[in-house]
């Protein structure tokens, strides 16, 4: 049961965050129209939202990866991803 329930969060929290990224584009663009160009703050709010995708995506590829050990050739990304993995959650 922990397992699948590692799953759900994972895919739904990479959904709910794809979601942010639409939503606060269209926020972005309208607030721009309405004469609000603070690039800065709007780079950071996508940026943010991006980073928490991209998080996701990765904890997504090692568990498969690990789930896998007979594929010889990613071995050596299995290191890598496990390695950005350590440095986002420390």
């Amino acid at each position: 049961m922990g397992f699948i329930s590692m799953v759900l969060q994972l895919y739904f929290g990479l959904l709910v965050f794809v979601g942010y990224i639409v939503v606060d584009t269209q926020e972005i663009v309208e607030r721009a129209h309405l004469g609000d160009l603070d690039y800065v703050k709007h780079a950071l709010t996508l940026f943010t939202d991006l980073v928490a995708v991209f998080v996701r995506i990765l904890v997504i590829m090692v568990s498969l990866i690990v789930k896998q050990p007979f594929i010889d050739s990613l071995l050596p990304y299995k290191f890598v991803l496990t390695g950005f993995l350590l440095l986002f959650f420390s």
